[in-house]
This record gives C-alpha cells, sequence and structure tokens, in this order.
C-alpha cells in the first residue's frame, strides 16, 4: 500500500511539471494590435508566464525586452514614417519553451502628401525641344500634360526628388503662341494633393 502511494504521488508530481511547461505565453488581446501615428512613437506591451524571444519583419520598428520575475514587458519603437502612405508589421514573439508563438499587428499612418514643383512657371523658345521640372514629394502621382508636350521620364535625384522630362511635339510658327499646363496628381496616398507648372512657347 505504501508503494502504491508512492506511486501516485510521482505521477501527479510529473503531471503537474508537465503542465507547468505547457503554460502559454499570455498576452492581452487588447495589446495584439498596435497603430502608431506618422511621427513615430513607443509603447510597451506586457508579457507574462515565460520567457521569449522577439523577431520582426520591418526595419522601422525596434524592440526591446524588460525582463522581470514573472511579467516582461516589450518595448515597441516605429520610427518617423516620411512617405503618404500606410504601413503594416508584425512582431512575433516566440516562447522558450513549446508553447506557440504569438503574432502582434502593427499599423502606422502615413504623413500627409506633398508634391512641389521647383519652377512653376516655364518659357520656351521657337526652337526649344526639350525641358525638365524639378519636384519635391513624398508620394507617387501621375502626370497629365497638353496635347502638345510629351512626358518622357523621370530620373531620381533622391529619396524625394526627382527630374521629370518633357518635350514639345511639332513646331510653333513665327508670331504664335501656346501654353498650357502640366498637372501633377498624387496616388496612392490618404489624400489628393496636385501641383501645377505653367508652360509657354513662343
Amino acid at each position: 500500500m505504501y508503494m502504491k502511494k508512492i506511486i501516485a504521488y510521482a505521477i501527479a508530481l510529473l503531471a503537474l511539471v508537465s503542465c507547468a511547461k505547457e503554460v502559454a505565453l499570455s498576452i492581452p488581446e487588447c495589446q495584439k494590435t498596435y497603430e502608431f501615428e506618422a511621427e513615430g512613437s513607443t509603447q510597451f506591451l506586457t508579457v507574462s508566464n515565460t520567457d521569449f524571444s522577439v523577431s520582426c519583419d520591418a526595419d522601422w520598428i525596434f524592440t526591446q525586452i524588460y525582463r522581470g520575475n514573472s511579467v516582461h514587458n516589450l518595448r515597441v519603437t516605429a520610427s518617423k514614417n516620411t512617405k503618404a502612405v500606410d504601413r503594416t508589421a508584425r512582431i512575433i514573439l516566440t516562447p522558450e519553451d513549446s508553447s506557440a508563438p504569438v503574432e502582434i499587428s502593427i499599423f502606422q499612418k502615413g504623413t500627409a502628401p506633398f508634391i512641389k514643383i521647383l519652377s512653376t512657371s516655364v518659357s520656351l523658345g521657337m526652337e526649344d525641344e526639350k525641358f525638365t521640372l524639378a519636384v519635391i514629394s513624398n508620394t507617387a502621382f501621375d502626370v497629365q500634360t497638353p496635347d502638345w508636350i510629351r512626358f518622357d521620364g523621370e530620373s531620381q535625384e533622391s529619396a524625394d526628388s526627382c527630374g521629370l522630362h518633357f518635350s514639345t511635339t511639332g513646331k510653333v510658327k513665327l508670331g504664335e503662341t501656346r501654353d498650357g499646363r502640366i498637372t501633377l496628381t498624387s496616388k496612392g496616398a490618404s489624400s489628393t494633393v496636385t501641383a501645377e507648372a505653367f508652360v509657354e512657347q513662343v
């Protein structure tokens, strides 16, 4: 009888140890989604029950673990979003025991879009056929031109600046003048902005 009690006690102890190892990573449901403004900031996530490692699929998210006795904190920092489009990321918390990993969803708003043409008035002579507009922008945009101006493409100068290349079609007769506007319209941004340049050929 005494031996049976010892065996029963050993089985119960093993079951208790096994259950302790299977404690899942504990994160409040409300902390599984985070939203950041375009300016960027830091937020904290409370994690309990088990140690874990962190990975992220975005280079604009920075994390740091603050370990406690039973509760750990994860510091999540989003850098400034200089583009006019929203962006998302995933943080994966992988427990050091055998429990399942936990995914944290990150969303960051895009900054307000802007398009600036550095020279908004272009004057061409009769023989001029090609010209370039320098543009600073944080968003993609469409290009609209008058019938007599052809958009030939762009050259990227830096992350936020480019040169737009144009050429005229046909010839201006002596004494005649033609003019029109080149319009740039943002696309894919949270709001629509435009910029215009007036072009005249005499």
